[in-house]
């Protein structure tokens, strides 16, 4: 029934199907924040991550269908590579070129199909999200005097949990198109409303 609807509207307005329900996926985030605000607000962060995974799970099947698995992959591989090799440098080139040839991936199949909006989209910030994700924590395995200011503002110590990443990855406020914002500002945001 919604997709219909989308289809409606689309065809009156003379845009894609794609294109109105990515916009209605971006204008979903604030309702969608202020039920977080009513509901989630103040619980423990593991409800923040749930909801945040659930919700952006959701928003992603409606635009995306089954290909929400794209970047649930990600996440798995990069969460194993950081308990594997979290910290080295051999992680960091290792996210960077798996990360790398996924979305390259996604961005073939658009090729084959001609330009639309698929999966890739988002993908491309899952991309720069768990790319950073890995760089923060091999920072944060650095001394802190050889860190730059930016460094010090993001890196992580501990690897976060895989309910946190998908948390991370799936918010609402940066999935769909940005921005990209790192692991220790989202851990921050969900600690900080967490009562203890």
């Amino acid at each position: 029934m919604l997709r219909d609807v989308v289809s409606a509207l689309a065809s009156q307005i003379g845009a894609s199907v794609q294109a109105i329900s990515f916009l209605l996926s971006l204008f979903i985030g604030y309702p969608l924040g202020f039920l977080h605000r009513a509901f989630i607000h103040g619980k423990h962060e593991n409800i923040h991550h749930l909801y945040f995974t659930l919700t952006g799970i959701a928003v992603y099947y409606f635009n995306f269908g089954l290909h929400f698995i794209h970047p649930l992959i990600n996440i798995i591989v990069i969460y194993v590579l950081l308990r594997v090799a979290g910290g080295s440098k051999i992680s960091v080139a290792f996210a960077f070129i798996f990360n790398s040839l996924y979305l390259m991936y996604g961005y073939l199949q658009i090729d084959q199909e001609g330009y639309a909006i698929t999966w890739s989209t988002p993908h491309c910030v899952l991309t720069l999200r768990l790319t950073a994700l890995v760089i923060d924590y091999y920072d944060g395995k650095k001394s802190q005097d050889k860190l730059s200011k930016d460094q010090k503002e993001n890196y992580i110590s501990d690897i976060p949990s895989l309910l946190a990443m998908c948390g991370h990855s799936f918010f609402i406020g940066g999935m769909l198109a940005g921005p990209q914002f790192g692991m220790r500002k989202y851990l921050a945001f969900t600690e900080e409303n967490s009562v203890p």
